[in-house]
């Protein structure tokens, strides 16, 4: 099953390592780990360009349970230049009360966290968490 998005003039596909869609990647990784796999995918890490992509990522990782997972964006390059690894520009925030706040000077990519109801926190890359790809088609 293919689920479309708009997305500028392109509809994005959520997908998986195994191509069904739509789906999260369950088997924890890396954020750049996840990046990788997902461009090894043909896309990226889910980018968030609306409040109606926003909501169906929600209720995408709500089929698989409550769980933190990572999505595109980080400002490893320059901190607190959030970009979304897909390259495109976003004016939508959704990041959770106080964030992002790089506790501990360590926070750099970002995740749908749960307990702030899926909005955004930035959290440490290296930790291993589920995450979603998406590719533009």
């Amino acid at each position: 099953m293919t689920t479309g998005l708009k997305a500028s003039n392109k509809k994005k596909k959520i997908f998986d390592t195994t191509e069904q869609f739509p789906s999260v990647v369950t088997a924890p990784k890396d954020w750049n780990s996840a990046e990788l796999d997902c461009q090894n995918q043909g896309g990226n890490l889910a980018s968030i360009h609306s409040a109606e992509e926003h909501a169906f990522l929600v209720s995408l990782v709500k089929t698989v349970g409550n769980i933190n997972v990572w999505i595109g964006r980080s400002d490893a390059v320059k901190e607190g230049s959030w970009i979304w690894s897909d390259g495109r520009k976003s004016q939508i925030s959704k990041w959770g009360p106080g964030e992002p706040n790089n506790a501990g000077n360590g926070e750099h990519c970002a995740e749908l966290f749960v307990p702030h109801g899926f909005l955004w926190n930035d959290s440490i890359c290296s930790l291993a968490k589920p995450y979603v790809c998406a590719k533009n088609v």
